[in-house]
């Protein structure tokens, strides 16, 4: 081989390589502008999904927050419902007009007073009428009595009610059953009170 020979393979092989370099570079060239266009149509699908997204978020939140208050506006009528009770519970010995105020002992639970209807006046010397004694529990709104307040009510209906006198010192307890013909069946058993 001669040495115009070697020059014209080199030449040949040279252009060939820039022939396939230009020819990768465009092919190249649109690979990445189909690359840029599929991406930019995912953009557009991405934008779309993130509005859909954040639709879905604002509905959910607009959702939350109604509940959030609905749950806030109940709590707190509740509480003021509660309160009023609780007021209303104090001070009914001022308002009510079937008692006199001192004859009421606030107990508060399982009820709410416990009233000798004639004490103060007996104290004061200026009756001597027998004294009655109440339990009274004040109820506001729709309230009712508790399930304990009822077997409490039921004792009392049925004569289960007893007047007691006990002695720390001696550690006696002095009952005189008022109804009660059978005091033993509801007497109090020992570490009872």
């Amino acid at each position: 081989m001669t040495f115009t020979t070697t020059i014209m393979i080199i030449f040949i092989f040279a252009v060939a390589l820039i022939f396939f370099n230009v020819l990768f570079t465009i092919l190249y060239i649109k690979y990445l502008k189909e690359q840029l266009s599929i991406e930019e149509e995912s953009h557009i699908l991405s934008k779309y999904e993130v509005n859909s997204l954040i639709n879905q978020l604002a509905q959910q939140r607009a959702s939350h927050e109604a509940e959030t208050k609905k749950k806030v506006d109940e709590a707190l009528n509740k509480s003021r419902a509660v309160l009023r009770g609780k007021a209303t519970e104090q001070l009914t010995p001022l308002i009510w007009e079937e008692f006199h105020p001192g004859d009421a002992r606030w107990i508060g639970n399982p009820i709410d007073y416990l009233v000798i209807d004639g004490l103060s006046d007996y104290a004061d010397n200026i009756s001597s009428n027998a004294l009655t004694i109440y339990l009274i529990d004040v109820k506001t709104g729709n309230s009712s009595l508790s399930k304990v307040q009822r077997k409490i009510k039921a004792a009392i209906e049925e004569g289960r009610m007893v007047f007691a006198v006990y002695n720390p010192d001696t550690k006696t307890l002095n009952t005189f059953p008022t109804k009660l013909t059978n005091y033993e069946e509801y007497a109090p058993t020992e570490g009872k009170g």
